[in-house]
This record gives C-alpha cells, sequence and structure tokens, in this order.
C-alpha cells in the first residue's frame, strides 16, 4: 500500500500559503503540521467550486467530533477553512481555487 501524497508536493501554493496564515493567525502548532499532511481522500460532493479534501488517515465524519475551523485571513483567492479536531488538521474546505479543484481530480 503507497503512502497518500503530501499535499506541499501536490498542491505546494495552497501548502505554502497555509503555513503562513497560520503563522500569522497566531496558530503555530497547525504551521507546523503543514509539511507532513497528505491528502488521504477528496471531496466527493460534485459541486463545481470545491477542491476540499481530508488529511487524517481514515476519513471521518466530522460532525461526530467537534472541533474548530480555522479560516485563513490572508486575503488570498477563493475560500480556505481548515477544521481541527483534537488539535489536529482533519479536512482542508478548499472553494473557488481552480487551480486546486484540478489539480485533485488529476489524483482521483
Amino acid at each position: 500500500m503507497s503512502e497518500k501524497p503530501l499535499v506541499q508536493d501536490v498542491l505546494p501554493a495552497l501548502a505554502g500559503r497555509m503555513e503562513a496564515a497560520f503563522r500569522a493567525q497566531g496558530e503555530e502548532r497547525l504551521a507546523d503540521q503543514v509539511p507532513g499532511l497528505r491528502i488521504t481522500a477528496v471531496c466527493t460532493c460534485d459541486q463545481p467550486f470545491c477542491g476540499s479534501f481530508h488529511t487524517l488517515s481514515r476519513p471521518m465524519k466530522r460532525w461526530f467530533i467537534r472541533g474548530r475551523q480555522v479560516e485563513l485571513a490572508d486575503g488570498g483567492p477563493g475560500e480556505v477553512v481548515v477544521d481541527v479536531v483534537r488539535g489536529e488538521i482533519a479536512y482542508v474546505e478548499v472553494l473557488y481555487l481552480d487551480e486546486v479543484r484540478e489539480t485533485l481530480a488529476r489524483l482521483s
């Protein structure tokens, strides 16, 4: 079984943006996780503007466990909101970033 791809290898611009935004927002623990984040599953919602993906080893139903959401407040394009569960980045919601959506479609 091969390892899932690293976000920084598949989506280097997004990974860099996430890490920089987390640091600017005082979210050092989340920023430190970005280099090791793996894309474990791609969202299957079929919305034409969605490029979201799971990052935990096993995709989870996020509504079963309370966590928090951290929006990237960097003024960049699109919308990026990260779901954090028990201190770990669990899901990256990416909306209106065609490059991300198209890249993830090639992984499927």
